[in-house]
């Protein structure tokens, strides 16, 4: 959808339902890439081999997309300001790392099931109108390819269950006039090494999986 929903009467309570679902899935999302979900020491070596070797399939925006990767992480950490989001400085995951992205669209999809609920309409469209821009300008592009790639390479049972919540999650963005999953090119490869040219100074650091704490943390349940 381009622009923004129009609601009135019982699509109000639909309208405040789908956002509350959605940031449900995004949040399983989250929880999912979350390193505690890989809970056996096997599980939590593949999930090493995947994320932070090179080589592997890395959970992060920059290492997928061939441009300034130092813009896409200003651009996602912008995003993130104008709703006071952030990722906990001690965590040391990157802004663009998907976990931290579902986190943010869901914080969005709970702000405009808020605003919706107590009638401030033009709120909730700016809330939901943030959400698809984000969508579109910074997972659209590299998502299935990281999605294809990491159902390619593991049989892990926690990492395929996070591929089918990016799935589930996406139905809700697609709700929201984003292409389907399944339309988008999914061919993409990650930079084979780090320091490649297209790294810059904000984006030298591997961005080893560890826990995901937001400031918002505690808003994003709805």
């Amino acid at each position: 959808m381009n622009g923004v929903p129009s609601h009135d009467g019982a699509d109000v309570t639909a309208a405040v339902d789908a956002a509350v679902d959605a940031s449900k899935r995004w949040l399983d999302v989250a929880h999912a890439l979350h390193e505690d979900a890989a809970g056996t020491p096997e599980e939590r070596a593949e999930r090493t081999r995947l994320f932070e070797l090179p080589a592997g399939c890395p959970p992060y925006e920059a290492a997928w997309i061939r441009r300034d990767k130092g813009a896409i992480l200003a651009d996602v950490a912008g995003f993130y300001r104008a709703f006071g989001f952030d990722v906990a400085p001690d965590t040391g995951v990157r802004h663009d790392h998907l976990g931290a992205m579902a986190e943010y669209v869901a914080l969005l999809c709970v702000m405009e099931a808020r605003a919706r609920a107590a009638g401030n309409a033009e709120r909730a469209d700016i809330a939901h109108q943030a959400c698809v821009d984000f969508l579109r300008d910074h997972l659209v592009d590299w998502v299935p390819s990281f999605l294809a790639r990491l159902r390619e390479s593991t049989l892990s049972c926690p990492l395929l269950h996070a591929v089918t919540c990016v799935e589930r999650a996406w139905e809700s963005a697609h709700a929201m006039g984003l292409p389907a999953l399944n339309s988008l090119d999914a061919t993409s490869a990650p930079d084979p090494v780090p320091g490649t040219p297209y790294e810059c100074g904000m984006a030298t650091d591997d961005g080893g999986l560890v826990e995901l704490t937001s400031s918002a943390a505690a808003t994003t349940s709805p």
